[in-house]
């Protein structure tokens, strides 16, 4: 296991599921959604692989939109205002990778917007998949 990964795994989870507390709104995270959540992580692999992801997009400088590959299916990009790890702008940035994309901005939300507006995430997916 990497350094980042065995870290991140230390006192059964503690800093991600800090991290989930910490940033998500109210009691949006309870700690039936914390034990899932940690049975995800202790998989084989799956901390090594989510280090992993963000040490890739941190090493590497992105290509401006018109070099990058397209994305050409439609898109949706939903986006929480207050996220503390991830700027508004990086939605934007992914909008310009895709031909036909549509971001929603959730004003109240944070990182984990599948935890602080539930029904408005399924709202929109379910708008989105119709």
């Amino acid at each position: 296991m990497a350094a980042g990964a065995a870290a991140a795994a230390r006192a059964d989870h503690k800093a991600l599921a800090d991290a989930l507390r910490g940033v998500a709104r109210g009691d949006a995270v309870v700690e039936r959604d914390l034990e899932v959540y940690r049975a995800a992580w202790r998989q084989p692999a799956a901390l090594t692989g989510m280090v992993n992801w963000y040490r890739a997009l941190l090493a590497k400088d992105l290509p401006a939109p018109e070099q990058a590959p397209r994305i050409r299916v439609p898109t949706a990009i939903v986006w929480g205002a207050r996220d503390a790890f991830a700027v508004r702008e990086l939605a934007e940035r992914s909008r310009a990778l895709c031909d036909d994309a549509t971001v929603t901005y959730l004003e109240e939300a944070t990182h984990w917007v599948q935890h602080d507006e539930p029904e408005r995430v399924n709202e929109i997916l379910l708008q989105f998949l119709a």
